[in-house]
């Protein structure tokens, strides 16, 4: 399975799920699992074979897919027509769209680019570069067990789907340096990053993390900016992470370079108190308790020693003043359970940022 995305003429997104089913005899068995309603099928007849059964491929679609719009692509490659008898099959499929004919042997070229991964093609008609690399997300299968039998067509072919997906998706994170990791250190959350490291190491994939990534005498705030300028950014969100400067400064890092949405990828704890307005009241509470702390204790120290600590009580206003904006921001998002995650080997996460790294 790929996707085709998009944008139609009104300046909407569009995405396409494209199937490519197997046309040879041993796999027709297997069409009757991923037929479906509300589908468009297209039949692509080859002319160096001369065999194609429309008539059998027809009825199938109409019988399984409660007549799904069809197309007939004619692949008349070296100058050789397709013969089609147009008006009888009309006649007998009124879900029959159209008959197309076009030479499908340039596709030889587009595979060797695609395997390449030299994505972006020039359209020869529009001049606009075209991105066509595959995707294999988003897909339905059907079960491996029905009524307690295990079903010997469809367990093979999803195991195989599930283990092209797992590499492709692999593949676009592997070389990635573009994927960090905001966390509090020590407790629940640093365990819980622990395994999601171990996780993505053991399928190839390396995040920038600061225990591993920040050397000995390496510079915090000029790493914890680093962070705020990434592409994309894990948050492992908990109590402990909005009541800490610096991870409330990386935060405020990746909120000021835009597109804080799409750059952000939060997973919240239980501990983390941001689903009710009274609880998310608290955290406010909790900077503004900080601050006065701050300004008594300087209270009592000359101007002329303060040097530095002005920057920090600024930095301590700024997360007082944007907490509860980015509270509502996390809390309005579907970050799945910790548990979620866990149990899926962390597959939703990194779909959705191999999502972004595509873009």
């Amino acid at each position: 399975m790929s996707q085709w995305h998009f944008r139609q003429p009104n300046g909407k997104d569009f995405r396409v799920n494209i199937w490519d089913f197997g046309g040879q005899e041993i796999y027709h068995q297997t069409h009757q699992f991923f037929l479906s309603k509300r589908s468009l099928y297209t039949l692509v007849a080859d002319t160096r074979k001369e065999n194609t059964d429309f008539y059998w491929w027809l009825k199938v679609v109409e019988l399984l897919s409660d007549k799904s719009p069809v197309l007939i692509i004619k692949n008349e490659k070296q100058d050789r027509q397709c013969e089609v008898n147009e008006g009888q099959l009309r006649g007998e499929f009124s879900n029959l769209e159209k008959i197309l004919a076009t030479n499908l042997d340039s596709l030889d070229k587009l595979n060797k680019r695609l395997s390449d991964r030299r994505y972006q093609i020039e359209c020869e008609n529009s001049y606009d570069m075209v991105d066509v690399r595959r995707l294999i997300d988003d897909v339905m299968f059907q079960p491996a067990i029905t009524d307690g039998e295990i079903n010997p067509i469809v367990t093979p072919l999803q195991s195989e789907l599930e283990q092209e997906k797992n590499k492709l998706l692999t593949h676009r994170l592997a070389d990635s340096k573009e994927i960090f990791i905001s966390y509090a250190w020590g407790g629940e959350s640093e365990q819980f990053v622990n395994k999601l490291d171990e996780t993505l190491q053991a399928k190839g994939i390396t995040i920038i993390r600061d225990k591993r990534d920040l050397p000995y005498k390496g510079q915090i705030k000029a790493f914890m900016e680093r962070i705020g300028r990434g592409k994309c950014a894990i948050a492992v969100i908990s109590d402990k992470y909005l009541k800490s400067p610096n991870c409330m400064f990386e935060l405020l890092q990746i909120a000021k370079n835009g597109e804080l949405s799409k750059r952000i990828f939060p997973i919240v704890l239980a501990d983390a108190q941001i689903y009710k307005p009274a609880a998310r009241l608290q955290y406010i509470k909790y900077w503004e308790e900080e601050i006065k702390e701050f300004d008594e204790g300087m209270k009592g120290v000359s101007a002329a020693n303060l040097k530095g600590f002005r920057e920090e009580i600024d930095q301590y206003t700024e997360i007082r003043s944007r907490i509860a904006e980015l509270t509502n921001l996390l809390k309005d998002m579907n970050t799945l359970t910790p548990d979620i995650h866990s149990d899926s080997d962390f597959e939703e996460l990194l779909n959705a940022i191999a999502v972004r790294l595509d873009e």
